[in-house]
């Protein structure tokens, strides 16, 4: 009988598997599950919105946007969900051959398989990282054109978003500093990128909340109905 897949386990018994302290599934698979719960928040006001909306534009542009997260988003995360959960066993297990004195004489060769094992790992946690701001950006658009009644779900969405960019960042630099390959200079360079767009996505955020913040100071002084 084949196993069923991480993702496709039951709520209650994946956050068991997470709180278990094992290797797997960890911080990468937790970061997919952000961005899995992000995309389909979004997607689900952009649902709405292709039913409830108040201009054509609106509903074609959300159109757009479910095509794209249902389409493609979403089955590539619950991939790289999966993919992270295997790669890091594997990332384990080569750091535990590499460190049985039994195996002094293969060291050398463990070391980098757990390199590059750990190099995969890392790209993956960048792919995810991409696909975030993606699943952010169509979060701010359906925030300005989407169901009203719908954007706490919008604002989720978006929050659980940032959430999977600030995670991947702070693993990638923990993958890092564990390794003295030549790709962890470009992983770096690629982390300083990260950072650099997760703080122009914060500040957007914070935008977001100002706006809010306005918009509801405002219906609280306007008068109410008889």
């Amino acid at each position: 009988m084949e196993q069923p897949t991480l993702i496709d386990l039951p709520a209650g018994v994946l956050l068991e598997r997470f709180g278990a302290g094992n290797a797997t599934p960890g911080s990468g698979c937790a970061a997919a599950l952000m961005a899995l719960l992000s995309a389909s928040l979004i997607s689900a006001v952009a649902k709405m919105t292709i039913e409830k909306g108040k201009t054509p534009e609106s509903r074609e542009r959300a159109e757009l946007m479910v095509k794209n997260i249902q389409g493609r988003i979403i089955p590539r995360l619950k991939e790289l969900f999966e993919e992270d959960a295997r790669i890091f066993e594997e990332v384990i297990s080569a750091r535990k051959r590499r460190d049985d004195p039994a195996l002094i004489s293969e060291k050398r060769k463990n070391t980098s398989e757990a390199s590059d094992l750990l190099k995969k790992a890392t790209d993956v946690l960048f792919e995810i990282v991409d696909l975030a701001f993606q699943i952010m950006a169509d979060g701010v658009s359906i925030w300005s054109i989407g169901f009203r009644p719908a954007m706490g779900d919008a604002g989720a969405g978006i929050s659980a978003a940032l959430a999977t960019v600030t995670t991947c960042l702070l693993v990638a630099n923990v993958n890092l500093r564990s390794s003295r390959a030549l790709w962890s200079r470009d992983a770096k360079v690629k982390c300083e990128e990260v950072h650099r767009r997760m703080g122009d996505a914060q500040d957007q955020v914070f935008s977001l909340i100002r706006q809010s913040n306005d918009e509801t100071a405002e219906s609280l002084r306007l008068p109410l109905p008889a």
